[in-house]
């Protein structure tokens, strides 16, 4: 014991001086609070978290994995207040390559980007019972039924609500509400596949949208002259995208930050972006989107050159807007965004979507 007395004077100094330095890393040196393994002032808790995700290759697998999957969905839930950062609207407006006017009001994509954070605490929660490096997100449907003001006070809950055994896999479905005193003023649900062989018996066809739209409705809509607008889709607005706090769930890792890349969520919001510019007098609140992936991002180069054409069908009671985002004539994103056809408030005008 004596022979390494020497040695614990150094230790208490280091046990000691170690969180003050950890601290003094983290805080607001750009250099190192880009790295994977290190919170900065900005992080709201969430690189703990896409550690997580990132391993859960390794940690979610073997038989106590494969039965964790076949037992009944788990309630995980996340909730926190919901509030807007000036240099996250700045960078997503920045990457869909919206306009620099001043931002009164919360366009349709923009909580769903910027509760990303929130969406890796779901993940990699211990109670998630899958790795997330193999889903892959399908669809998106989003709500919303009235304005609301950049600095507006809601709250947010995210929760994993449902987890079907359809043909193509496992679909988890996440939804996400923000609300106020009195009610719900904005949800979406995003629906993400596990791949994974379904017996036939056992699958069940996959279901549309809570709120969904006479397919007659849509197909005339889609069958209207189209108007064709370039997405452009560079580095730099990938960049601000995630800057935003969008994250890339199919790319998480420990060791690294992966190169940017055009996802489903870009995608949808700059297409949203795009309506927003050219057609948002169109629409009405309550409105609501819904958007569904149709070529696997791994088809994909990471910087396609994209382009949305939207369908505008126009009713005296009701507005109706289809879009698909394309390469070339793959269709990659088709939705449609429309007014829900009810009233939750007197008529407004949509200026942001």
């Amino acid at each position: 014991m004596l022979e390494h007395a020497e040695l614990i004077v150094p230790l208490v100094i280091i046990a000691l001086i170690g969180p003050f330095a950890f601290i003094w890393a983290t805080w607001d040196h750009d250099i190192l609070r880009q790295l994977p393994a290190l919170p900065g002032p900005l992080d709201r808790g969430s690189k703990e978290f896409k550690i997580r995700c990132a391993i859960s290759r390794w940690v979610r697998h073997g038989w106590g994995a494969r039965e964790r999957m076949l037992q009944p969905c788990p309630r995980v839930t996340v909730q926190t207040k919901f509030f807007i950062l000036d240099q996250e609207i700045t960078s997503v407006r920045a990457a869909l390559g919206a306009s620099s006017k001043d931002i009164t009001a919360v366009p349709l994509m923009f909580p769903q980007i910027l509760c990303g954070h929130l969406l890796v605490q779901l993940l990699g929660n211990s109670h998630f019972p899958t790795r997330v490096d193999t889903m892959v997100w399908k669809r998106l449907h989003v709500t919303q039924l009235r304005r609301i003001e950049v600095d507006e006070e809601l709250n947010c809950l995210m929760a994993l609500i449902s987890k079907v055994f359809t043909p193509e896999g496992i679909e988890f479905t996440v939804q996400t509400d923000l609300f106020d005193e009195d009610a719900v003023v904005w949800q979406s649900s995003l629906y993400f596949l596990i791949p994974h062989t379904i017996p036939a018996k056992m699958a069940i066809p996959t279901k549309g949208p809570s709120n969904p739209i006479d397919p007659k409705i849509l197909a005339e809509a889609m069958d209207q002259p189209s108007q064709r607008y370039p997405l452009s889709c560079t580095q730099e607005r990938l960049a601000d995208f995630d800057k935003g706090g969008a994250v890339d769930v199919e790319q998480l890792s420990v060791f690294s930050t992966p190169e940017p890349r055009a996802t489903f969520l870009w995608m949808a919001a700059a297409a949203l972006s795009t309506i927003e510019s050219n057609h948002g007098s169109n629409i009405s609140y309550p409105i609501a989107c819904h958007c569904s992936l149709e070529t696997p991002l791994r088809e994909l180069p990471r910087l396609p050159a994209l382009h949305c054409d939207v369908f505008a069908k126009a009713e005296a009671s009701k507005g109706l807007l289809g879009f698909t985002v394309a390469l070339d004539t793959k269709p990659v994103v088709i939705g449609y965004l429309r007014s829900v056809g009810w009233k939750y408030q007197e008529e407004e005008t949509v200026v942001d979507v």
